[in-house]
């Protein structure tokens, strides 16, 4: 490292600290009333943001973006990724690469302590998923490489683990149902489905009409009567599949549980810009997204946005901005 690059990751290291450090006192002083459209969203949001060592590490703040608290210690320098609420709000399943190379599932408790590993294999474990139940943890990984990523299930202790979707094939980002009852997750990188909680009768939801069109990220809305997801079925694209030209204008959807009345919310996407992984309020009235957008003034670098909207798409604003500001997920009621 250069002299110059060393001074600059030093000052950011000291920025980021006094940061932590200010707003640490502030900690369990979130509130966990989810408010309403007259008083604006409450509650608690975490969300993966950048450490002082150029990795990813958990934050929590209010959904106005305020009251940041860094969840993992200052001198960690492992990422971590793809935060997940238990049903409880006492504590988060994430996936971490703080133990080796492979990142691994992981549990904590809301306030940073009592991290321990769920799941411990060489495969690369993602994408957890909390059962509403607080039993069971859905996650996605390669164990055979001939099948590609495949949907798991594992109790809390770590025991029963079971492959849902054994099949060739990927199969990602679990989502499970309000109920228990199902579990929405993606098949082959584009197309949504819901199965049976034990991996049974899996059922197409969503896609799009066009062979590069692709629908992403399910989230089950606090009631289970909706699923908001991420696709570009909006975007006329032209091309075959396989081409290197930009086709991803990711955007918000929503549709009923059993695919029906496919509505788009967010017109945010660009050839440089997309919206990504939504989560929903407690209360079902609005929506928490990452806005992804190229840096027009470093070549392949990439902001990350934490944004929310009403429930209709509507209301678009800014919560939070910075090298990351990804994966948000509102806590439950």
């Amino acid at each position: 490292m250069t002299c110059a690059a060393r001074v600059k990751f030093m000052l950011r290291k000291a920025v980021w600290l006094i940061g932590v450090v200010v707003t640490l006192v502030g900690c369990e002083k979130i509130p966990d009333a989810t408010g309403s459209a007259e008083t604006g969203p409450q509650g608690r949001i975490v969300f993966v943001g950048g450490g002082p060592s150029e990795n990813f590490v958990i934050f929590l703040m209010r959904p106005d973006g305020s009251g940041l608290v860094s969840l993992i210690d200052v001198e960690d320098r492992a990422d971590y990724t793809g935060p997940s609420w238990s049903p409880n709000g006492e504590q988060i399943v994430f996936a971490s690469n703080r133990q080796d190379k492979n990142y691994d599932i992981y549990v904590m408790n809301r306030n940073g302590s009592g991290i321990r590993r769920v799941v411990d294999h060489p495969g690369g474990d993602f994408s957890p998923s909390w059962s509403p139940d607080g039993q069971r943890i859905a996650f996605q990984s390669e164990r055979k490489i001939e099948n590609g990523q495949d949907i798991y299930v594992i109790g809390l202790d770590g025991s029963g683990e079971q492959n849902l979707t054994p099949q060739a094939g990927n199969d990602e980002l679990p989502a499970w149902s309000p109920d228990g009852q199902k579990i929405a997750f993606v098949r082959r990188g584009r197309e949504v489905y819901v199965m049976n909680a034990d991996g049974s009768n899996p059922v197409f939801l969503a896609r799009g009409t066009e062979p590069r069109h692709a629908s992403s990220q399910p989230a089950w809305s606090p009631d289970g009567r909706r699923i908001a997801f991420v696709s570009n079925m909006h975007q006329p694209i032209a091309g075959t599949p396989g081409s290197s030209s930009l086709w991803g204008e990711f955007e918000i959807y929503v549709m009923n549980a059993d695919g029906s009345e496919v509505r788009r919310l967010s017109r945010e996407a660009n050839s440089t810009r997309a919206m990504q992984f939504p989560s929903w309020s407690p209360d079902g009235k609005w929506i928490v997204a990452e806005r992804v957008q190229i840096d027009p003034e470093v070549s392949f670098s990439k902001i990350y946005r934490v944004v929310m909207m009403a429930d209709d798409g509507s209301g678009v604003r800014e919560v939070r901005t910075g090298r990351g500001a990804r994966f948000p997920r509102w806590a439950p009621q």
